[in-house]
């Protein structure tokens, strides 16, 4: 693994969340046998806040710069900045970093472009919601940014610097926030929102926002690990456009189970393992929640179009099953699913490095069974029957080991 450098204190809730999550994650990466090399130069909270108020941008940058430099001297490989208020500065800090220096406002505005969101709102400090340097790469990929009113940027303000930076988080202060998010539904019709400051998942989630929440602090955490753990990118041509592989989301399940248009098919694609149909996406996330399966999302320009999960078999973790093979209903017949399972043996054997990956599929499904015979899997002789509405439909068991992969 690759050591990061980590510039924390802005504020301290969200450095610990940085510091325990990438070890988290990485850990998992690697399968349980490391946790990555780590260094964090923690700013005074107060004094780079009244730099930003006091518009002193160019001594904001050179006290960053050299905790920066100090990260480096100390063998980081890549930093990253812990708080988004602070990307005031990036520009300025970014020549004279060595070493990968990861953004938070690009890599949010990548994942909006991902989902294929055309407007969304900004939530943050005053700052952060009155500047660019956050909106701006958002917008150059044609997605529009929608701040709250005056008054209310105000009130979220307060929340951040009065509560959330001090790692409390008042039930009404949850409810504000909520109801700013619904007027600028209501208002402006925004998609989705980004939780642009990093204290802001203290108070809002998935579960409790109106609309899907971007959390900056997720998304740089996982791109963070990804680059630490030196996983590759797996990518295809599909027609003209880039089908790519990246770790699955709880927001993409309302996306992935909207694909899902009938009870035969809901069982088809996961058989018993998801309750009841209609499939609900509480459902579909608690199921990854014990962190046994690594589930993936594939996506092109025109935002999520695949999904499967991939679970080790055994032990020594040489044998590796797919499941929950799914493509956009609008897409399918097209190939993606035969580019999806590709790019899904290539990260087994490659970045896994495991010897044999298998799967099942129903006989009654014979789009899928093709797609998987297409993909590189070859037929085993064992079946087994599953009683599924009523009836006993026969599962079909496939593979595809190393060697006949590589050839």
């Amino acid at each position: 693994m690759k050591k990061i450098g980590l510039i924390g204190g802005t504020g301290p809730e969200s450095t610990l969340v940085y510091y325990k999550e990438i070890n988290t994650i990485c850990n998992k990466k690697c399968g349980g046998a490391a946790f990555p090399e780590m260094s964090v130069e923690s700013l005074n909270l107060f004094k780079a806040l009244e730099l930003v108020q006091n518009n002193k941008l160019d001594e904001l940058a050179d006290y960053i710069a050299g905790k920066i430099d100090n990260l480096v001297r100390g063998g980081a490989e890549i930093v990253a900045l812990t708080a988004a208020t602070m990307h005031v500065v990036y520009g300025k800090l970014k020549p004279k970093v060595s070493v990968p220096f990861i953004s938070i406002p690009e890599t949010v505005a990548e994942e909006a472009a991902a989902r294929g969101y055309k407007k969304i709102g900004l939530l943050g400090t005053i700052f952060t919601m009155e500047q660019d340097y956050l909106k701006k790469p958002v917008e150059m990929r044609g997605i529009q940014v929608v701040v709250p009113s005056a008054e209310d940027r105000k009130t979220v303000n307060s929340i951040i610097g009065g509560e959330l930076e001090f790692g409390v988080v008042k039930p009404e202060s949850v409810e504000k926030l909520a109801g700013i998010i619904n007027r600028m539904k209501a208002e402006a019709g925004i998609e989705a929102v980004i939780l642009g400051c990093t204290e802001l998942p203290l108070a809002l989630n998935e579960k409790n926002c109106p609309v899907p929440p971007l959390d900056i602090m997720q998304l740089h955490i996982e791109k963070l690990c990804n680059l630490i753990s030196e996983e590759p990118q797996y990518t295809a041509m599909q027609g003209k456009k880039m089908l790519r592989l990246r770790p699955y989301k709880s927001a993409d399940a309302k996306t992935i189970l909207s694909w899902v248009k009938d009870e035969k098919s809901f069982h088809q694609w996961c058989a018993d393992r998801l309750g009841n149909y209609p499939p609900l996406a509480e459902t579909l996330n608690a199921h990854y929640e014990d962190g046994a399966m690594l589930p993936f999302t594939a996506y092109d320009e025109s935002g999520l179009v695949g999904h499967f999960f991939l679970r080790f078999m055994n032990e020594e973790k040489t044998s590796i099953r797919i499941g929950f093979v799914i493509v956009d209903s609008a897409k399918r017949g097209k190939g993606y699913g035969k580019q999806m399972i590709q790019l899904a043996l290539k990260y087994a054997f490659e970045f896994l490095q495991a010897e044999n990956v298998s799967l099942g599929v129903f006989e009654n499904n014979p789009a899928a069974y093709r797609c998987y015979k297409a993909a590189g899997f070859k037929d085993l002789p064992t079946t087994h029957v599953c009683h599924v509405l009523g009836e006993d439909w026969n599962c079909l068991e496939l593979d595809c080991n190393r060697t006949d992969w590589q050839s």
